[in-house]
């Protein structure tokens, strides 16, 4: 049996600086924490295994997730959804970057193909109406009022009204009153 080579010097320091760039350009492409990025490799990771039977007893339980929380690949276990402007997969046989969370939806961004970006696409939210909430200020729109709704769960945020916080007092009475039926 033919004795195995070492690698030489100079293809290991090749291997290591492709290896150095592979993760800085994924690092670049994910604007969430750490986090995000290992869930993502472990998606593509487990793709090849395919679907377990479903334990939903043996699923962890996601927390933090700002953007509220979505099923698995499999349709199992819930993890957490991607936020507006995270990476996301825009159909559902990839299974690397996640799902969009609620009012979101996974949009092509085509970007400036001038300059040579490459699209991809993002969560986006569905709303674009500002709105004031409980805690006097605006948000430009509702997945953002989410967000903070979700990220200080004990301040128990609510819709004041629609539009800016300084336009309450424009604001016509038969909104106030479909707002007090619970209709808003």
């Amino acid at each position: 049996m033919p004795e195995a080579k070492p690698l030489s010097s100079s293809c290991l320091l090749l291997s290591l600086l492709s290896a150095h760039w592979a993760w800085l350009q994924l690092g670049q492409a994910f604007p969430s924490t750490s986090e995000y990025l290992q869930r993502g490799w472990q998606r593509l990771l487990e793709e090849g295994e395919g679907c377990a039977q479903c334990r939903p007893d043996e699923c962890p339980e996601p927390r933090g997730c700002l953007a509220g929380t979505v099923r698995d690949a499999c349709d199992c276990c819930w993890e957490c959804a991607n936020l507006e402007g995270q990476i996301c997969d825009l159909d559902n046989t990839n299974h690397f970057y996640g799902k969009c969370g609620e009012h979101l939806e996974c949009r092509l961004d085509a970007g400036d193909l001038r300059h040579g970006e490459v699209p991809e696409p993002q969560c986006a939210c569905l709303s674009h109406r500002a709105l004031c909430g409980s805690d006097g200020r605006t948000y430009p729109q509702l997945c953002r009022f989410l967000e903070a709704a979700r990220a200080r769960p004990d301040a128990n945020l609510t819709v004041a009204h629609e539009g800016p916080c300084e336009a309450a007092r424009l604001v016509p009475e038969f909104f106030l009153q479909e707002r007090a039926l619970g209709h808003l």
